[in-house]
C-alpha cells in the first residue's frame, strides 16, 4: 500500500499551514511511511503542535487571541482585508476559547480555505496561495534529494512563493538549479585520506578537503566525490604536482 495523491496532498497542505515550510525528500518519505503504516492527518496535527518546531513558532503562552492572530496572518497574510483577517481571527480565537484543541482549528481552517474557489473575492488569492506553497512543497519533497535540512531552510524552500503562478515556476526552476537562498547553505567538510576514499555530500554546500603535502598523496583516480545538491567545492593542497584526480559528480567549484 502507498500513500495516496489525496493524503499526500493534505499532508502538505498540513505542514505549509503550520510551519510555512517544505519538507526536504527524507522528511516527506518519513511522513509518508507513517501514513503508510496507519497514521493520519489529524494524528500528525496532534503531534506537531507540541513539536518544538511549532512551539518555537507559536508559543504555549499565547493566550487564544494571540495565537489566532499570528496563525491567521501567517496562513492568509497580505492577501485578505484587514475587515476579513479579523473574521478569521474572531473565528479561530471563538473555537479555542469554546475548548477545541490547537490541532483541531488548523486542520478547520485549513479546510474551510480550501473548499474556497480561487475566485472568491475575499479569500480567493489566499487560497491561490496556499495552492502554490503545496504545488511548491510537493515538487521539493519529491522531485529534489535536499535531506537534513533545518526548519528555517525547509521554510527558505518557499520564500517568495505567492498566489502569482509565476513564482511556483521560477521556485521550480530554483529547486531543478540547486540554487535555493537559504536552503543548503550549512555545509559539511569532509577530508580525503591515503585509502581510497568514496564521499557524497549533503544537500548544502559542502566542502571536500585534500592535503597532499604530506609524504603521499591522498587524491587518486580510485576515489570518488559526488557533491549532490548546493555549491561543492574540492580544496586541494599540493606542495608540486598533482598526479591524479578523483572522479568527480556535482562539485561546482575546484581550488587548488
Amino acid at each position: 500500500m502507498a500513500i495516496s495523491q489525496t493524503q499526500r496532498t493534505e499532508l502538505l497542505q498540513l505542514l505549509v499551514a503550520m510551519f510555512d515550510a517544505a519538507p526536504g525528500s527524507d522528511v516527506l518519505d518519513e511522513l509518508a511511511n507513517g501514513i503508510d503504516a496507519g497514521n493520519t492527518i489529524q494524528m500528525y496535527a496532534a503531534n506537531l503542535v507540541n513539536s518544538t518546531e511549532f512551539t518555537g513558532i507559536y508559543s504555549r503562552a499565547l493566550t487564544a487571541n494571540e495565537f489566532a492572530t499570528k496563525f491567521i496572518g501567517n496562513l492568509l497574510g497580505s492577501n485578505v482585508t484587514a475587515e476579513t483577517t479579523a473574521e478569521a481571527v474572531a473565528f479561530i480565537e471563538a473555537r479555542l476559547n469554546a475548548g477545541a484543541s490547537r490541532d483541531t482549528v488548523i486542520l478547520e481552517a485549513v479546510s474551510a480555505l480550501q473548499s474556497v474557489p480561487e475566485t472568491d473575492t475575499k479569500y480567493g488569492a489566499a487560497v491561490a496561495q496556499l495552492s502554490n506553497k503545496v504545488e511548491v512543497a510537493e515538487y521539493f519533497g519529491t522531485q529534489s534529494s535536499f535531506t537534513g535540512l533545518s526548519l528555517s531552510q525547509m521554510q527558505a524552500a518557499l520564500s517568495g512563493v505567492t498566489s502569482d503562478d509565476a513564482t511556483v515556476t521560477a521556485k521550480k526552476s530554483a529547486i531543478d538549479s540547486g540554487n535555493l537562498d537559504g536552503v543548503g547553505s550549512e555545509g559539511t567538510t569532509f577530508t580525503l585520506t591515503t585509502g581510497v576514499d568514496a564521499l557524497t555530500g549533503t544537500s548544502s554546500n559542502d566542502t571536500f578537503t585534500a592535503d597532499n603535502t604530506g609524504a603521499a598523496e591522498v587524491t587518486s583516480t580510485a576515489d570518488s566525490l559526488s557533491g549532490g545538491r548546493g555549491t561543492d567545492t574540492l580544496n586541494i593542497f599540493s606542495d608540486g604536482t598533482i598526479a591524479a584526480l578523483p572522479a568527480l559528480d556535482s562539485i561546482e567549484a575546484l581550488n587548488v
